[in-house]
């Protein structure tokens, strides 16, 4: 004990060490021995009580266990597990007492040993301390050694100086290791004696959360769960089952409710028919005759309005058509004219030629047979006079020449002039008949284009005039739909007048095809009048160019002939093809508009019968109820 006293108060710093370890020994005394024994008993006796509530079971162990764990530190722990706790009370019981209480967390989670041993026995703290007190033991270790070495003299030659240097350092080395002993003993008995207690209330602790599960039965949550389940299924079953009730009761109740419904209803309508009847009888009495007058003077005026409108337009168009085709038949009859002229022309021409080519035909055989006469004399009279004949036959034959010479030029004159005269002919009547076509072509497309306006201009006054009779008869639906056919209708003939139009174009097109044959009839002219004055040039040839010129010329006639019988003919089927158009066309307008007004007075007189029946039935119904 000396030598330990002496060794702590060797110097300063192993006092203060000294002083530290038995502050820090006390500490642990007092926080880990002296509390831990004491929390430990606390703990045993709260087991034990634990334990005899127990072995004394009944459905609410709450308020023996408040008094178990009253007065103790950890009631404040008790009163937080003591809320998770469920208390199951009886369902046929008026007074829903608790069968029993059911544990919904585990105890541990409030009774362990973090919450109750680590808080009072500074567990986190003095779990160090062992460690604590060897830094000590080894801080007084090399602070003795270097109290020592400081203490040691080296210089020291006399043993008996060099003996008390060494006694001196082993001293403090000795009381730095008896420092070091003392803390290294200290730090392994704290730690025994620290975790023999903290073992010792971890048990208790481990225990009282066992006692606590024991009383209070876990698995509520799952319980309810399948009694969750179970009412569930049930109360499926019972709300179809009440589904169904509710369907047949509602279709009871909607069935009585419909039959009230329509009974009221029937009875409602029995009551405004009557009332209806009494008070419209009279009205309607009114209307209908107001009706019958005012279809009747409507029926009359419309039927007065499209007559008039159909005359004016057949007097229009006849007059449009008739002055139009009057005009153009003037021009083909002269056509017709001009070309009999050209016929008469080249007819008197070819006579002049046939005449010239006789004369000279004559003359030349005269010639012969007077030369002839005159070789048979002069060879009877050889014997007379040889040179008197030959000079006489030459003179004969000379005047022979001379007089076909003549005959000749006579001829020739007398045929360029009947060709001059003949192509001048020829070719004002082919600017005649040129002329007259072009007239024609032009007058037929006049014609067709006032057509077109005509037509339309009828069809847009026809179309204004349904107009007008629609809008007088709008109050009437079925009279309005049949007027609508009606415009349908026109709107046909419309196209049917627009084809005739196109009809009348084609017309002008074959007119213009016409005036192209005529002018290629006057080209025949002038190329035979061109051969007739080669003719007369070359007399060599005069027979055959005669002949060629006459069939020539007479082709030429024949098609400028057929050209105008063609024309004609087309002029005449175009006269025939628009007046069966136009009337073919007012009389379907005529047709069309007399359909619509019968079905329309048809339709009204069943509208005005059908109320008449309608107000006859509803006096009878009245008379029947008054008399009831």
């Amino acid at each position: 004990m000396d030598v330990f006293w002496a060794a702590l108060t060797g110097d300063a710093l192993h006092m203060g060490i000294g002083a530290l370890v038995a502050a820090l020994s006390l500490a642990f005394l007092w926080f880990v021995v002296v509390q831990g024994i004491w929390l430990w008993c606390s703990l045993r006796r709260a087991r034990g009580a634990l334990k005899r509530v127990a072995a004394q079971p009944q459905p609410d162990p709450r308020p023996q266990l408040a008094q178990v764990f009253a007065g103790r530190r950890y009631i404040g722990l008790w009163r937080e597990y003591e809320e998770t706790l469920h208390a199951q009370r009886s369902e046929t019981d008026i007074e829903r007492s608790v069968q029993a209480v059911r544990a919904t967390v585990p105890a541990e989670s409030f009774f362990n040993g973090e919450l109750i041993v680590d808080a009072r026995l500074h567990t986190e703290f003095f779990k160090h301390l062992p460690g604590i007190f060897t830094g000590l033991g080894i801080i007084a270790t090399f602070s003795g050694l270097i109290a020592g070495l400081q203490s040691f003299d080296v210089t020291a030659i006399d043993p008996e100086a060099l003996k008390q240097s060494l006694g001196g350092l082993f001293g403090h080395v000795w009381n730095a290791f008896m420092l070091s002993a003392v803390a290294i003993a200290l730090a392994m008995i704290c730690t025994i004696i620290e975790k023999l207690v903290y073992a010792s209330t971890l048990h208790q602790t481990a225990g009282i959360a066992a006692e606590l599960d024991g009383l209070f039965k876990a698995g509520v949550g799952e319980e309810y769960l399948s009694r969750l389940v179970a009412s569930s299924t049930e109360g499926t079953a019972q709300t179809k089952q009440l589904k169904e009730s509710l369907v047949e009761d509602l279709k009871a109740l909607l069935t009585n409710l419909t039959e009230q419904q329509i009974q009221a209803t029937r009875q409602l309508s029995m009551d405004i028919g009557s009332n209806l009847e009494s008070s419209l009888q009279e009205p309607l009495r009114k209307i209908a005759d107001t009706v019958n007058v005012a279809s009747r003077d409507q029926s009359e005026s419309a039927g007065r309005m499209i007559e008039n409108l159909m005359t004016a337009f057949m007097a229009q168009m006849r007059d449009t058509m008739g002055g139009q085709m009057g005009e153009l038949s003037a021009m083909m009859r002269q056509s017709a004219e001009a070309v009999t002229q050209v016929e008469a022309s080249l007819r008197t021409l070819v006579g002049d030629m046939q005449r010239a080519s006789q004369s000279s035909s004559e003359g030349v055989q005269a010639a012969m047979a007077e030369l002839m006469t005159s070789l048979a004399s002069h060879e009877r009279q050889q014997s007379e006079a040889v040179g008197n004949a030959q000079v006489q036959m030459l003179a004969q034959i000379q005047a022979a020449t001379e007089k076909m010479a003549a005959a000749q030029e006579s001829t020739s004159s007398r045929v360029n002039s009947a060709a001059a005269e003949a192509s001048d002919r020829i070719s004002a009547a082919a600017a005649e008949a040129q002329r007259a076509s072009d007239q024609a072509a032009a007058r037929a497309v006049q014609l067709a284009t006032e057509m077109g306006e005509t037509t339309l201009g009828a069809i847009g006054q026809l179309e204004s005039g349904a107009a007008r009779i629609a809008d007088m008869l709008a109050a009437l639906d079925g009279a309005a739909a049949r007027l609508g056919q009606s415009g349908s209708s026109l709107a046909g003939v419309q196209q049917q007048a627009a084809g005739l139009v196109g009809q009348i174009r084609d017309a002008s097109e074959l007119l213009r095809r016409s005036s192209d044959t005529v002018a290629a009839s006057s080209g025949s002219l002038a190329k035979a009048s061109a051969q007739i004055e080669l003719v007369s040039g070359s007399m060599a040839s005069e027979a055959d160019a005669r002949d060629a010129s006459l069939r020539e010329v007479q082709a030429a006639m024949l098609r400028s002939r057929e050209a105008a019988e063609e024309f004609k003919q087309f002029s005449g089927l175009v006269t025939d093809k628009m007046a069966e158009a136009v009337g073919t066309f007012g009389d379907r307008t005529v047709a069309v508009l007399d359909r619509n007004l019968v079905s329309f007075d048809k339709e009204l007189t069943n509208a005005v019968d059908s109320l008449r029946q309608l107000m006859e039935r509803l006096a009878i119904l009245a008379a029947d109820r008054v008399e009831a």
